[in-house]
C-alpha cells in the first residue's frame, strides 16, 4: 500500500511539473505575441493573429 501512494504522489509531482511547464509556455506565447501586437497595433494584424 505504502507503494501505491508512494506512486501516486510522485504522479501528482509530475502531473504539478508539467502544468507549471505548461502555464510558463503559455505565458512566454502571450508575452510574445503581445510583442508583435504593440508593433502592429492594427486590427488587421490582430486578426490576423488570432483567426
Amino acid at each position: 500500500m505504502k507503494k501505491h501512494q508512494d506512486e501516486k504522489a510522485f504522479k501528482l509531482q509530475t502531473d504539478y511539473e508539467d502544468f507549471i511547464l505548461y502555464v510558463k509556455t503559455i505565458c512566454n506565447a502571450y508575452i510574445v505575441a503581445g510583442g508583435v501586437i504593440n508593433d502592429h497595433a492594427d486590427d488587421e494584424s490582430w486578426q490576423s493573429l488570432t483567426a
